[in-house]
Parts: C-alpha cells; structure tokens; sequence
C-alpha cells in the first residue's frame, strides 16, 4: 500500500471534549509505504491517542510531518511491523516504533526542545538493529 504526498488533516474545532484512538489508520497484511506526508490535527479540547497508526508485514515510514497540538495526543504515530523503517520524520510528540527488526533514527520530536529524551521510555535499546552496527 502507498500513501504518499498527502495533506491529511483532522479539524475538531469546536467546543465539546472527543477522544479519537487515531486520526489515520493503515493497516495491511503486506507492505506499507508511507512517506512525504503532512498530517496535521487541529483539536480545541479534544484528545487522540495516536495521530497516525501504521501497520504492515513490511513498513516503511519517512519523510513525515505529524503536527499536533502540545497537549492534544499521546503519540505523533506508531508503526508496527515485522520489518520497520522509520526515518527522518518530523513530530510534535513521540513516535512508537515497533518490529522485529527495527530502523530508528533521524526523527525530530518538538517535545525535546522542551523536554530533555522526552520519548526515551519509547526507545528501547535495540533500536537501529538492522543486522548492522552503525555506533
């Protein structure tokens, strides 16, 4: 599946508090690419969980821009895949990136110019193990 060069957009504002586990939701039983795009969630008192979900056999995620509001999400997307790439995205909160062999790096997070390792409990050691060691 291809998703590439969009605007996405979630506009809920408007008086009254929703919760929304997602705002985009990806799910396939092959390969997921998502790359390039601007995902934007404009909420007044709302909350959603995870801007983006994504999740393939196989999956790529880059080039990105998720943008929240500060105290809008819990997580700017999570990605989940047996193979996971996801790189060089930009994000208002934290990424969660999950697979059984995992690419992680280059990803900006707006939370760390206020917070130092904001996302660090979502980092887990093993985290750029793609059968090479690039320390």
């Amino acid at each position: 599946m291809l998703f590439s060069n969009n605007q996405c957009s979630l506009d809920l504002i408007e008086a009254g508090v929703s919760f929304a586990l997602s705002s985009i939701l990806i799910v396939s039983l092959d390969d997921v690419a998502f790359t390039n795009n601007q995902c934007d969630c404009n909420l007044l008192d709302d909350f959603v969980f995870s801007h983006a979900f994504l999740f393939g056999i196989t999956i790529r995620a880059n080039d990105n821009r998720f943008r929240e509001g500060i105290m809008n999400a819990g997580f700017s997307a999570m990605t989940v895949g047996i193979l996971n790439i996801t790189t060089d995205n930009e994000s208002t909160h934290c990424l969660v990136v999950q697979g059984v062999r995992k690419l992680r790096r280059h990803n900006l997070v707006l939370m760390s110019a206020f917070r130092e390792n904001p996302c660090g409990k979502f980092e887990s050691d093993d985290d750029d193990d793609c059968g090479f060691n690039q320390r």
